[in-house]
């Protein structure tokens, strides 16, 4: 499946699962309140997720998120950053719980850049 697809079915259907939400916010001592993070972080698994596009893309797992510092050696928490989707070269797509947008993240330089107001925004070619 190709992640606009993905995106778009799971944006438009309901919260599966708001243990996970809750979780992460307990975590990370997040608060926030923006619906397509809420959809998107409600599917995901303790796996993560490929999708079949060109461009390389992965949706995280849970336990990525929650054990960010040692996963992905990055401290979320500080950031207020929630990684969703690895996009290779080490960038990632996250929301920024300051700033209430998206933004690619590029964890290696700890830099944001590309902000946008919903996650489809970077797969609209």
């Amino acid at each position: 499946m190709e992640i606009k697809l993905f995106l778009t079915n799971i944006l438009t259907s309901k919260i599966t699962n708001k243990t996970i939400i809750e979780k992460i916010k307990k975590a990370n001592n997040f608060n926030f309140n923006n619906f397509e993070l809420e959809r998107v972080l409600s599917h995901l698994n303790t796996t993560p997720m490929f999708f079949s596009d060109e461009n390389f893309y992965r949706l995280v797992s849970i336990n990525e998120i929650l054990d960010a510092q040692k996963t992905l050696g990055v401290n979320i928490k500080t950031l207020k950053l929630i990684p969703i989707i690895d996009c290779g070269d080490n960038d990632f797509i996250c929301f920024n719980i300051n700033n209430n947008c998206w933004c690619k993240f590029n964890i290696a330089e700890e830099f944001c850049f590309f902000n946008k107001n919903s996650i489809l925004e970077y797969f609209n070619n």
